[in-house]
Parts: C-alpha cells; structure tokens; sequence
C-alpha cells in the first residue's frame, strides 16, 4: 500500500459511493477494496444505468464507480444522461474494456477515469486520491 492510503484515510470519511455493475461479485471486490482504502464509506449498488439514475435522483454521491457493459442502460448512456443533467459527480469506469482508444472516448463523453478489471488496489487508491 503506498502512502496516499493514510491521507485517504485522514481526509475522506464518510464518502458515499454509488457503484453499477450488473456482476455482484464485481461490486463485492469494490466494496471490500473501498473498505480498506477509506475509513467510513456509505455505499449504494446498482445493476444497470437504470437503477443507477433512479439513486441518483435519491441520494447525493461523491463518486461513481461504473461498468461500462451492463444490460438495460450501459455505463457510455449513464453517463450522458449524468452529465446532461448538469451533474459533475466524478466517475471512474471500471471496466474490462480500458484501451487507450477506449479511454480517450470515456473521457471525451465526461468519465474522468478509467480502471481496468480486475481492479487494482494500488490504481483505485491512486484515482480516488486525485479526483476525491
């Protein structure tokens, strides 16, 4: 664990989180890895884009974890419908499709960054240190 993990720790307590995968042992790995990289995080879940807007019409978040495949309303539409809301949340993708290529299209259409599955610890503490 490099040394951002303490300063996480010190200065993000009570994060809320949404994260949106439509694969629950997905969305396990995130919890267990936000647990060991932040005190105090409240988590929401959600399937598909769907859910996700509905929670986010609910509860205010400090960031968004998103896959990018997912049925219903996959995480490229989630994301425009957030942002043409007007909503400048942080989103990281989280996704096995993460080519450069792909990256530079995440970010064109307002995701601010991107991790590949399986997510590494080390890269997650890295995103969050600097969008949170």
């Amino acid at each position: 664990m490099s040394s951002n993990n303490s300063s996480l720790k010190k200065n993000h307590k009570g994060l809320h989180i949404l994260i949106v995968d439509d694969n629950p042992i997905n969305i396990l790995i995130l919890k267990k890895s936000l647990d060991r990289l932040l005190d105090t995080v409240h988590i929401k879940e959600a399937s598909n884009g769907m859910e996700a807007l509905q929670l986010l019409n609910e509860y205010v978040f400090d960031l968004i974890l998103l896959d990018i495949d997912m049925p219903l309303l996959n995480g490229i539409d989630t994301t425009k419908c957030i942002r043409n809301q007007g909503q400048m949340i942080p989103i990281i993708a989280v996704t096995t499709n993460d080519s450069l290529e792909s990256r530079d299209n995440y970010i064109k259409i307002g995701i601010n960054d991107c991790l590949g599955k399986p997510v590494d610890l080390q890269l997650l503490e890295k995103a969050l240190f600097l969008l949170l």
